[in-house]
C-alpha cells in the first residue's frame, strides 16, 4: 500500500517538473531571440546613427524603428505602425537605448510580430500541457482509485481474513465484491472457512466421543477391580499359607493401584467433559480437620490450629483434593507433612507442605498438567498417571478456589485458596 500511493506521488511530481522545465525553456527561448535581435539593430543604429539611411542594405530578420532622445520617428524598416516612441511602449514592442560615450541618442524597437509568434505559441503549447497534465492527472486518480477499489482493498480485507483466521476466529466471513476481479479466488478462501469449521467442529465431536468412551470404560472397569478386591480380602481370610496370604496382599494393594488410576482417569475425563457436579454449600473450617485425618492413612500429617469461620466449598470433592495432594506427598516424599492455615483476604489459605526433594524449577508451571509426570529419578520410580494434582487442581477452580504449587526448600508446598462463604 505505501509503494502504491508513492508511486502515484512519484508521476505526480515528474509531471509538474516536466511542466516547469517545458515553461522555463519556452520562456529561455522567446527572451533570447528579442534580445539577439534587438541587441543588433541597436548596435547598428549607434555605428550609423548619422546616416540611418544606411540601414537599408543591412539584413536584421525582423522589422523596426529607430526613435530620436526626444521619442521622435527617425527611421521605420517594414510597415511597423508606430509613430513615436511612447506608442510602441504603450504596444509592449521590445525595445533598447541606443548610447554612445554614455550619452543616449535615441531608442531601438523591433517588431513584436516574432515575439508575438513566439508567446502566442508559448501560450499554446503550455495550454495543451496543462490540459494533456490535468487529464493525465484526472486518468491517474481515476486509476488510482480503480486500482484501490479492485485491488488494494480486496487484498486488505483477505490479509485480514487470513490474520483472523490464523488467530481462530472462524466465524468471520470474507464478502465477495460484485466488482471484485479476485472474486473466485475470495470465494474460495470463504470454501477454505467453511472446511476449516466443519474440521474444527468433527474434531470437537470426536473428542468428546473419545472422553466419553473413556469415562465409560473407566466407569466399567470398577466393577471387574471391586470383584478382585472382595475375593482377595476374603481369600486372605480364608487362607493360612504366610506366602499364599502375602501373594493375597500383594493382589489386593495392586487392585487399591488401579482403582485410585481409574478413579483419577474417571474424574479428569468427567472434568474435561463438564460432567463433574459440585454441590457447594457453607462448612464449617472445623470440617477440616476430619478431611484431612481421613485421608492421612500413614498418619504423617502435623496439623496447625485451623481459623474458625465458614468456608464454601463442596466436601466430597475437596476430600478428593486433599487425598490427591497426600497421597502424592506419601508417594514422592514420606515425610513429615506440616498443614497450617490462616485467613488471607477472601480466602482460608491452607498450606500442605512435605520435607521431601521437591520439583525441579523448570518443571514446576507443568506439575498441575494432565498426564504430566517430572523427571527426577524418584518420580521414575514410582508408579502414577500423571492426573492427581490435575485433577485436584480442577476441582478446587470448580468450587472458586485455587491450587498452587511451589517449592518450600526443603520440600514441596501446596497452596489451596479456599473461598470463604459470603
Amino acid at each position: 500500500m505505501k509503494s502504491y500511493r508513492a508511486m502515484v506521488v512519484s508521476i505526480c511530481l515528474l509531471l509538474v517538473a516536466g511542466l516547469g522545465i517545458c515553461f522555463a525553456v519556452l520562456n529561455r527561448s522567446t527572451t533570447r531571440v528579442d534580445t539577439v535581435m534587438l541587441n543588433d539593430v541597436a548596435k547598428s543604429a549607434e555605428e550609423n546613427f548619422d546616416n540611418l539611411e544606411a540601414l537599408d542594405g543591412m539584413e536584421f530578420g525582423c522589422k523596426f524603428a529607430v526613435f530620436g532622445a526626444d521619442g521622435a520617428l527617425l527611421y521605420k524598416r517594414g510597415d511597423l505602425k508606430v509613430e513615436s516612441f511612447q506608442e510602441a511602449v504603450g504596444l509592449n514592442y521590445p525595445h533598447m537605448s541606443i548610447t554612445k560615450d554614455g550619452a543616449i541618442l535615441g531608442e531601438a524597437v523591433i517588431a513584436a510580430g516574432q515575439a508575438v509568434m513566439l508567446a502566442n505559441t508559448k501560450k499554446q503549447l503550455m495550454g495543451i500541457l496543462i490540459g494533456m497534465s490535468i487529464l493525465l492527472v484526472a486518468v491517474m486518480v481515476c486509476f488510482a482509485i480503480y486500482v484501490r477499489r479492485t485491488i488494494v482493498v480486496p487484498f486488505q480485507n483477505m490479509q485480514d481474513f487470513a490474520q483472523r483466521i490464523a488467530a481462530g476466529d472462524l466465524e468471520v466471513r470474507l464478502l465477495r465484491d460484485r466488482d471484485n476481479m479476485f472474486g473466485a479466488f475470495t470465494e474460495s478462501f470463504d470454501i477454505m472457512r467453511e472446511e476449516l469449521i466443519a474440521a474444527r467442529d468433527k474434531e470437537i465431536e470426536l473428542k468428546k466421543r473419545e472422553k466419553e468412551m473413556i469415562a465409560g470404560l473407566s466407569h466399567d472397569l470398577k466393577t471387574p477391580i471391586t470383584g478382585i478386591k472382595v475375593t482377595s480380602e476374603l481369600l486372605a481370610v480364608k487362607v493360612e499359607d504366610e506366602y499364599v496370604r502375602e501373594k493375597i496382599d500383594g493382589i489386593n494393594q495392586k487392585a487399591d493401584q488401579i482403582t485410585n488410576l481409574v478413579n483419577d482417569l474417571f474424574a479428569a475425563t468427567l472434568s474435561e467433559l463438564g460432567e463433574i457436579k459440585v454441590a457447594i454449600r457453607g462448612e464449617e473450617s472445623v470440617v477440616l480437620k476430619s478431611v484431612i485425618r481421613n485421608n492421612d492413612d500413614l498418619e504423617l500429617c502435623k496439623l496447625s490450629e485451623i481459623p474458625e469461620c465458614i468456608i464454601s466449598i463442596d466436601k466430597r470433592r475437596f476430600e478428593q483434593v486433599i487425598s490427591n495432594v497426600i497421597s502424592n506427598s506419601y508417594k514422592y516424599a514420606n515425610t513429615k507433612i506440616d498443614v497450617i492455615s490462616c485467613l488471607s483476604g477472601g480466602y482460608l489459605k491452607m498450606e500442605i507442605r512435605d520435607y521431601g526433594p521437591g520439583v525441579k524449577e523448570e518443571e514446576l508451571p507443568h506439575v498441575t498438567a494432565k498426564f504430566y509426570r517430572g523427571s527426577s529419578e524418584e518420580v521414575s520410580l514410582q508408579e502414577g498417571s500423571g492426573l492427581g494434582l490435575y485433577t485436584a487442581r480442577s476441582l478446587m477452580e470448580k468450587m472458586g478456589g485455587e491450587l498452587l504449587c511451589t517449592n518450600a526448600n526443603p520440600g514441596f508446598r501446596v497452596t489451596l485458596m479456599i473461598p470463604l462463604d459470603k
